[in-house]
């Protein structure tokens, strides 16, 4: 097949990119399920079909679509975790009960769609998607700020703020938020020599938001994470850039000791909380060594999860909890075939982000960094968005451009 040099690009709607970009605002910031009509049709469903449809027409109709050894490595390894609970569920007799779970197949969706997103936003193509990627993060602090500050919804047994919709707890959002901050922290750094004011305002908004919204979740490794990742950029960054994240860091630090509540957290660290995380992993080291080939089945680990910890079953007690690890979730619950799939998965992403040109390699290698810490603390076997962080941070650093003047044109 002729190159992508030599043949027209189609125009703009004919691509992938534009329902790319919208699929990924909709997986951050899921606005379409306050609408009934656009749940009742289905339109994540009609935006895969969009991505799929006008990818094989610019592959084969205007040939101006490469497939790279490092796609066609990709799709293999998705499809490989895309078994994984399918697998699990043979294994335990589960008649494939797992395809009529809603979330699974949202994840599955995630894991098929991650491929086509590698593969459409190379080159110049790549700026596009960070602003996605942050205004999609941005729209989501609004959400959350209306909703926490305006309709006060909040948990009624600690008063952390959650969100009535899609992964809304206070932990699953602040990961949200911190995570796009070292892209935003890029972008600012682009735009400093020359200052452009417009632009430093846009970007020290959704840089606020992010951070505001942080803090107000009250997610200890949240914090952690981002305050980490900031020390990793201090050390990175070439000294030009480093003023940059000493400031975050200060200025994230002062607000820490600043807002009282966030600190409370940190005091009270040995709280019940934290005690029944334990228990979580309990129950996962168990699950895992009572059936370690293919695991427990999909999301099962929370009906272990009282006779596994040893903790009293009364009424007026927690509910049930899913395992507070990924990667012991995945062993527990998907087997020994499910967690090498999830880490033949990341080590291609961490592979990709570590190939990138600096200095953009150094914020998204943050930006990952704040992922895997989250990975140990939190439940995000079965999330979609934890896939769409890693597919975006793999395309961004992909090392699939050309020189530097290409690759800096974004």
């Amino acid at each position: 097949m002729a190159s992508a040099k030599e043949h027209k690009r189609p125009p703009f709607f004919l691509t992938p990119i534009p329902y790319l970009m919208v699929f990924l605002f909709i997986t951050i910031a899921p606005v379409h399920l306050f609408s009934r009509f656009l749940m009742d049709v289905h339109l994540e469903l009609w935006i895969a079909l969009a991505v799929i449809s006008s990818t094989f027409l610019e592959y084969f109709v205007f040939q101006s679509l490469t497939v790279s050894y490092d796609a066609k490595l990709l799709l293999f390894l998705c499809l490989l975790l895309m078994g994984a609970p399918l697998v699990s569920s043979l294994g335990n007799e589960q008649h494939f009960s797992v395809l009529l779970n809603w979330e699974y197949l949202s994840w599955a969706k995630m894991l098929f769609l991650g491929p086509f997103l590698f593969l459409s936003f190379s080159g110049k193509r790549r700026g596009l998607l960070i602003e996605t990627l942050l205004f999609s993060s941005a729209v989501l602090a609004l959400i959350f700020w209306y909703r926490y500050g305006i309709l006060h919804e909040v948990r009624e047994y600690d008063l952390r703020p959650t969100l009535k919709m899609k992964n809304g707890d206070p932990n699953f959002i602040c990961l949200l938020f911190v995570t796009p901050v070292p892209l935003v922290l890029y972008r600012i750094s682009r735009i400093l020599d020359p200052v452009h004011p417009i632009k430093l305002f846009y970007y020290g908004g959704i840089l606020g938001l992010l951070l505001s919204g942080a803090i107000a979740s009250e997610s200890r490794m949240g914090i952690i994470s981002l305050v980490i990742g900031l020390i990793y950029l201090l050390f990175a960054l070439p000294r030009s850039l480093r003023r940059i994240a000493l400031f975050l860091f200060l200025a994230v630090g002062g607000v820490i000791l600043f807002f009282g509540g966030i600190t409370e957290r940190f005091v009270h660290i040995q709280d019940e909380s934290n005690r029944m995380r334990i228990r979580t992993l309990i129950n996962g080291f168990t699950l895992f060594s009572t059936s370690p080939a293919v695991g427990h089945g999909w999301d099962t680990a929370p009906n272990f999860f009282f006779e596994s910890s040893g903790y009293p079953r009364l009424i007026s007690e927690t509910p049930p909890l899913a395992i507070h690890n990924t990667p012991l979730q995945i062993l527990a619950e998907l087997g020994t075939y499910g967690f090498l799939a999830f880490l033949g998965l990341f080590c291609f992403v961490t592979k990709k982000v570590r190939e990138g040109e600096r200095p953009l390699m150094h914020y998204a290698t943050a930006a990952l960094l704040i992922v895997f810490l989250n990975l140990l603390t939190l439940p995000l076997e079965t999330k979609d968005f934890l896939l769409c962080l890693a597919f975006c941070l793999a395309t961004l650093s992909s090392g699939l451009f050309p020189n530097r003047s290409q690759s800096l044109s974004a």
